[in-house]
């Protein structure tokens, strides 16, 4: 594993990390949903990180007994769901071993057969091709975005589709915030739509849906997360071996802020070979 795919592990390690300490104090949530993502507001109006799960779905189309991957699984629940509705193979790869046993005992608990890997997305895919590959919340951490959708392109079968769900950049690069987020989410950058389209264009990929997921996010009150930046900044302080966990954490909060001030969106990119 390369030194930047480590640094990642490494940042996942401490998330979940900070999403067990969170939950001792009734914080964080999605564990129990097998996801670590953002809750979005559901058709009944209800948060919930599984909202992603239906959307991906949807954006799938109609699919019988497809191989799915999911590039970045995670605890393994989007994979686990769409295989669920569709059928078929399930293979989830992660830069977490962590992440890969607990998906595999997730999976295991569910009587379902899905492998759940240590890999990059952008190493030469596992049990290619795929009729559908789903990165969500991963691609951020691409070092070179256009490689890693070409990548992944390449592990579609004809007619594959890839769905992307990322956060992206409308605001200036050297916006303070920004710079934060990509500090302490260990991204090489933040991406505007535009950078997007040129990696979906540069794999030739045709781009079928371009949806904004922003108006389901749920914000959190300001006072709230400003009680959040100054604990965090305290604890910074006061306990330097959490420095690393709390500079997650604070890039984190920055992205919220971002959201808040509709200077991000999340946004879904469906995509065919």
């Amino acid at each position: 594993m390369s030194s930047k795919n480590d640094a990642i592990a490494r940042y996942y390690a401490r998330l979940g990390a900070y999403t067990r300490l969170a939950g001792l104090f009734g914080w964080g949530g999605g564990s129990e949903d097998l996801a670590v993502r953002r809750a979005l507001r559901g058709a009944d109006g209800k948060a919930s990180p599984r909202t992603t799960e239906a959307l991906v779905a949807e954006a799938a189309g109609d699919l019988t007994a497809p191989r799915i991957l999911d590039a970045g699984c995670g605890l393994g629940g989007l994979g686990l769901a769409l295989q669920e509705k569709f059928g078929g193979k399930l293979h989830g790869i992660t830069l977490s071993p962590d992440q890969a046993e607990r998906a595999t005992l997730a999976a295991w608990k569910r009587g379902r057969s899905a492998r759940f890997t240590v890999a990059s997305y952008d190493d030469p895919l596992p049990d290619a091709p795929y009729d559908l590959i789903v990165a969500v919340e991963s691609l951020a951490h691409s070092p070179d975005l256009k490689r890693s959708i070409a990548n992944l392109a390449r592990g579609l079968d004809g007619g594959g589709r890839l769905i992307v769900v990322d956060d992206i950049r409308v605001c200036d690069p050297d916006d303070s915030d920004a710079r934060d987020f990509v500090e302490g989410w260990q991204t090489p950058s933040f991406r505007s739509e535009a950078e997007w389209r040129e990696a979906f264009d540069a794999a030739a990929m045709c781009v079928e849906l371009v949806r904004d997921l922003s108006p389901l996010m749920v914000h959190r009150d300001p006072v709230a997360r400003r009680t959040l930046e100054i604990l965090n900044a305290a604890t910074s302080f006061l306990i330097p071996p959490l420095r690393p966990l709390m500079a997650s954490h604070r890039g984190g909060l920055a992205l919220e802020r971002l959201h808040a001030r509709k200077a991000a969106r999340y946004v879904l990119f469906a995509a065919s070979v």
